[in-house]
């Protein structure tokens, strides 16, 4: 795999569950780290650092180095925020019903609601490639506003996790969140930071109302 720089990097898993803890980026430097003398334990919290350093411009790397340090900090934010990556679910105080009702009070009026307080919520880093990554119902992306979050991704800035739907049939569709997993697909992410409902219908409020009826358009 190559590194943002152009040099064959090793991003192979330390260990057992590597894969799913770390990012692609990390992996990269603490392999390099690694094969310097380093312990696993101490090259991983060093790479995490330099990724924090270099994103910021410190260590006199070139532009191309620090995007790709922003985007493996991202990743591993994300990772991170799930507490061990991949699928796996979490126990989140804020993946419950009336925090996400709240959360997306700011953006949507309360009739196009009511499904949240029937699902089971939780909190996962879900694979971009389990999302359909689709245009948002009746209008399309705002480019001016993928290019935001694009930007906000590469100075490390946290995204607020986006909204799935896990009908059991398929991907999980997006009920908030379009153009922030466009970003993310866009800046080379594999993981996005999500709360996801398990419900029991194949089509809901998510699919078209809460998008012709959202607030801040």
């Amino acid at each position: 795999m190559l590194t943002p720089g152009g040099r064959e990097g090793d991003a192979s898993p330390l260990g057992k569950k590597g894969r799913r803890r770390l990012s692609n980026y990390v992996r990269m430097v603490a392999h390099a780290l690694m094969r310097r003398g380093f312990s696993k334990s101490h090259a991983i919290a060093t790479a995490k650092n330099s990724l924090r350093k270099w994103m910021a411009g410190g260590g006199h790397v070139r532009p191309q180095v620090r995007a790709g340090a922003a985007k493996g900090y991202a990743e591993q934010k994300a990772l991170d925020a799930s507490g061990r990556g991949g699928r796996r679910r979490t126990s989140l105080a804020n993946a419950d019903p009336q925090q996400v009702r709240k959360t997306l009070g700011d953006h949507y009026p309360k009739h196009v609601l009511g499904w949240v307080k029937g699902a089971e919520w939780s909190r996962e880093s879900v694979p971009l490639s389990d999302i359909h990554m689709a245009e948002r119902p009746g209008e399309p992306h705002d480019p001016a506003k993928v290019k935001g979050l694009r930007k906000a991704i590469q100075k490390g800035k946290p995204l607020p996790p986006v909204v799935l739907v896990n009908t059991g049939r398929g991907k999980h569709k997006i009920a908030d969140g379009y153009h922030r997993t466009r970003a993310m697909q866009r800046e080379g992410l594999t993981h996005a930071d999500a709360l996801v409902a398990k419900v029991d219908l194949a089509r809901g409020p998510w699919s078209r109302s809460m998008h012709d009826a959202k607030l801040n358009k």
